[in-house]
């Protein structure tokens, strides 16, 4: 039986908090395997990593606003920058971004 961590930011929806909270798992996260935005969740980023699942709520997709600007941010940080995908965030509800697309990362 595998038991994974989830980690949550708290569900505040604050772009700053989350992309922080974000920041201050680096090196308990391990190998993403998925990501999943749904701008019409409470918890509207789900990370899949080896070591458990992210929950964040203030980085989503959709618009142009501040919170998909955030996932933005957020994929940057994991290597993961292609004017493809910043289309896929801005324009679209929901998105899902696996490893078939590349290297998400380790964190």
């Amino acid at each position: 039986m595998t038991i994974w961590r989830v980690w949550q930011d708290g569900g505040h929806g604050i772009t700053n908090k989350s992309l922080r909270y974000f920041d201050s798992l680096k090196g308990k996260l391990g190998a993403i395997h998925k990501i999943h935005i749904d701008g019409d969740r409470q918890m509207s980023m789900e990370i899949e990593a080896i070591n458990g699942v992210v929950l964040l709520s203030g980085v989503n997709c959709g618009y142009g606003g501040e919170g998909p600007h955030g996932t933005l941010t957020l994929l940057k940080k994991l290597g993961v920058d292609n004017d493809e995908l910043k289309a896929k965030v801005l324009n679209n509800n929901p998105v899902n971004i696996t490893q078939d697309i590349g290297d998400l990362g380790s964190w």
